[in-house]
């Protein structure tokens, strides 16, 4: 009965905290601004409150269930999920600051990409292949990427790449953020 009565304050206090997050975040304006910079592509059709939201709830209903099975006094299961928890909650902070870090250089770098391809093609960047004797493909022709454009993409990319690395490291994934490193170099 006390694992129940655990479990099931647990699951309504974790309803009502989504709740609060998700109603809180939608209101202060979140959702429009995570479409003005482009998150919201990344979340396909999940609004990015309703996700942290969800995030709330599973923080808050773990250390329920797992105070419910100590309630049940079953310490073959409640080892293994506290230290699981204990892991969980461990790696927060290193993943909360990991997904700000590649928000921060997702925005930065579309805003310095779109400056890139703004500046070069205002410069007559894009008629340099032409000066040079080459001429456009029928595939580049009907895209309509223009080199400007192409060369935006390629800042954008360098910065997301420089995100990833730094990301990683903060998460301790210290094997990506060598992989992506050496990537890089060898890119170069």
């Amino acid at each position: 009965i006390g694992a129940g009565m655990i479990l099931a304050v647990g699951w309504f206090a974790a309803r009502i905290i989504e709740r609060i997050v998700s109603n809180l975040l939608a209101a202060s304006g979140l959702d429009k601004l995570s479409e003005s910079v482009g998150l919201s592509a990344a979340l396909g059709k999940a609004k990015l409150s309703k996700t942290i939201g969800l995030i709330a709830y599973v923080l808050i209903l773990l250390p329920a269930v797992v105070g419910a099975l100590d309630a049940l006094e079953m310490k073959a299961v409640t080892m293994p999920v506290n230290q699981l928890l204990t892991a969980i909650l461990g790696a927060v902070p290193g993943i909360f600051s990991a997904v700000l870090i590649l928000a921060l250089f997702h925005v930065l770098g579309r805003f310095v990409g779109n400056l890139v391809t703004q500046l070069t093609g205002s410069l007559g960047f894009d008629k340099l292949p032409l000066l040079l004797g080459f001429t456009p493909t029928l595939a580049e022709a009907e895209s309509g990427k223009s080199p400007s454009y192409l060369l935006g993409q390629v800042v954008y990319i360098a910065l997301m790449l420089i995100a990833v690395v730094e990301a990683s490291s903060q998460i301790g994934f210290d094997f990506i953020s060598k992989m992506v490193q050496e990537f890089a170099f060898f890119a170069t």
